[in-house]
């Protein structure tokens, strides 16, 4: 519930949307409550709704960044054995159908 106080010049602002019917019952208020010279104060509310917002968007952003970084693994990088070279791999594939000699299927050859 709005709680009604003295004015205090010190005050953080915030500034957001609404209908306009909205916004006409919040002009006849604040109209009003500035014929006694007081304030509507929303903050307590604003700041605790507020808070509860901030934190479901925060669970809400963190199941996003973790969906993405499951999306987004890296592709594991394929090595050689260890010990084998190069030229010892080279070598075991120069006879493979897949590569050297006229066994690889070019017709141009």
């Amino acid at each position: 519930m709005a709680t009604i106080e003295e004015k205090n010049p010190r005050r953080f602002r915030v500034q957001f949307t609404m209908t306009r019917a909205l916004h006409e019952s919040y002009e006849s208020s604040q109209e009003r409550a500035s014929r006694l010279n007081v304030v509507i104060d929303f903050s307590r509310d604003f700041q605790k709704w507020f808070a509860g917002q901030l934190e479901q968007v925060s669970r809400e952003l963190q199941q996003l960044e973790e969906e993405q970084a499951k999306a987004v693994k890296p592709q594991p990088v394929t090595t050689a054995p260890v010990g084998q070279t190069l030229s010892s791999i080279r070598s075991a594939t120069a006879n493979s159908p897949l590569e050297g000699g006229s066994d690889h299927g070019d017709p141009r050859e």
